[in-house]
């Protein structure tokens, strides 16, 4: 027998609706909020844009851009060897040589706006492979890693000037280990 929905049959399923099934739902969804806090706050307090590790001559320069910082206090830095147990980078620099006080990178933006940061870690072993963590440090303390980066330490390419009979060239993009060969007439030259 085919059964035919009738008005007074929408308004009980509105009332049992409104009166129990709303309810019952805010309930359920503030159990979950309240036992799992983890879902009610964002994921990171700064939205990162790049986090990069490059070998320099004398360590490694790491550098990162936010796009925004919204409770963010500082940053800090930890190093390990082959992606294993981190240390916390302490004697960090900044890009003029300035010391960072305790490895504590002092938050910069705003929940607004971002903004870009570089620390020098001059206490890398050249050649040795190290993975880096960049951690952030939220306004209430909780510590979370946001990003990591491994690199090789040590020097990199300098270009090197070379004047022929009174010409100067620079030569860049040579890594150790490659072969230059220059072929000269008797032109007198020099190496700066």
């Amino acid at each position: 027998m085919k059964r035919t929905m009738k008005q007074t049959d929408l308004k009980i399923n509105r009332k049992w609706m409104m009166g129990t099934a709303v309810p019952l739902f805010l309930l359920f969804a503030t159990l979950i909020t309240h036992l799992n806090p983890v879902h009610a706050r964002p994921a990171y307090a700064v939205e990162l844009i790049s986090f990069t590790a490059t070998g320099i001559g004398n360590g490694v320069e790491l550098q990162w851009e936010t796009a925004t910082e919204l409770g963010a206090s500082a940053f800090l830095l930890q190093r390990g060897l082959g992606g294993s147990t981190f240390q916390d980078l302490t004697q960090l620099v900044d890009e003029n040589g300035q010391p960072y006080a305790g490895g504590v990178i002092e938050a910069e933006g705003s929940p607004t706006f971002g903004a870009t940061y570089i620390a020098r870690d001059l206490t890398a072993v050249p050649g040795q492979s190290y993975t880096y963590q960049l951690l952030e440090v939220e306004s209430d303390n909780n510590v979370a890693v946001i990003a990591s980066a491994t690199v090789l330490a040590g020097a990199t390419a300098t270009p090197t000037q070379i004047t022929i009979g009174g010409s100067s060239y620079r030569l860049a993009d040579l890594t150790a280990g490659q072969r230059l060969n220059i072929y000269l007439p008797e032109d007198r030259f020099s190496l700066t």
